[in-house]
């Protein structure tokens, strides 16, 4: 794919064409589906900076409204690079290509979902000290290793994807599990497909919308997964939580906010939160 020819090449000159962050150090209010890694991108400096500068002892959990102390960045050598779109670029198949986090190259070019690019338009890509992360594996690659179920190859691509996404991984691979057991082949009773169980009119709206393409969500896992992690994101930005993310993904943002949370919803988040902690122990798979 020429673009992301393109993405590499920009990635091998990131070193020549990085601008240093300013030195910052100050309060910073955390926002409603921030990540400390976003908000670190902001300023360049690194989320275990933050994490230590605020006795944070698990950096995947912060709540929104609390002040974080920003420490100063001028020492960590973090900066930007500019990328010009091309036809056929996604904001989160760019920020896959450059290891950064979709939400905060989102958030650093003022994109508001559904997170619309057009060709030609120029963006900003906050690289944190650490240099840009690896990207996950192909797409094309994981759909030819995994067509349908394969649990360990599921599983490596809900946690690349979650990174990618800003999400914790074990939140999502709990999901999943509930959802299908990662099962690309599991198709509900009412119709909902793969291994994030997609009903299909959400798929066909998401994947435009969100990814800025169609998606094979019925045979590819990777789609399936993917387009569940950004529709989850989507939800978590306009519902303002987690949990809010959770139960509009079971009961439909629409009626939780009509109708309040069900009871079988509200067992339905719980339910994935507490699995989590069995996820990260290792409890689960």
């Amino acid at each position: 794919m020429h673009y992301r020819r393109r993405l590499l090449a920009a990635l091998a000159a990131i070193a020549l064409a990085a601008i240093p962050f300013p030195a910052f150090a100050g309060w910073h209010t955390v926002q409603p589906g921030e990540t400390l890694w976003m908000i670190a991108a902001q300023y360049g400096v690194t989320s275990a900076e933050i994490a230590e500068a605020n006795d944070i002892m698990n950096p995947d959990v912060i709540v929104a409204g609390t002040e974080l102390w920003i420490p100063e960045g001028g020492a960590t050598g973090g900066g930007e690079v500019t990328y010009i779109v091309e036809p056929g670029d996604t904001l989160a198949g760019i920020a896959a290509a450059f290891g950064v986090d979709t939400f905060a190259l989102a958030m650093v070019n003022d994109i508001d979902p559904p997170y619309v690019i057009f060709p030609g338009q120029e963006l900003v890509i906050p690289i944190s000290s650490g240099g840009p992360r690896p990207g996950p594996a192909s797409r094309d690659t994981i759909n030819e290793a995994v067509p349908y179920y394969d649990p360990e190859t599921i599983r490596q691509t809900v946690v690349e994807l979650s990174r990618i996404y800003g999400w914790d991984a074990y939140l999502i691979l709990s999901l999943a599990w509930r959802e299908s057991t990662w099962d690309q082949r599991a198709i509900s009773s009412s119709g909902a497909v793969g291994v994030m169980q997609l009903m299909p009119a959400t798929a066909e709206w998401a994947g435009p919308a969100l990814l800025g393409r169609q998606t094979d969500y019925v045979n590819s896992a990777w789609d399936n997964i993917e387009l569940g992690i950004a529709y989850l994101s989507h939800l978590r930005y306009v519902m303002g939580s987690d949990y809010l993310a959770l139960a509009a993904y079971f009961q439909g943002s629409g009626s939780v906010e009509r109708d309040g949370i069900f009871a079988a919803t509200r067992d339905y988040a719980l339910g994935i939160i507490e699995s989590r902690d069995l996820f990260a122990s290792g409890a689960l798979p």
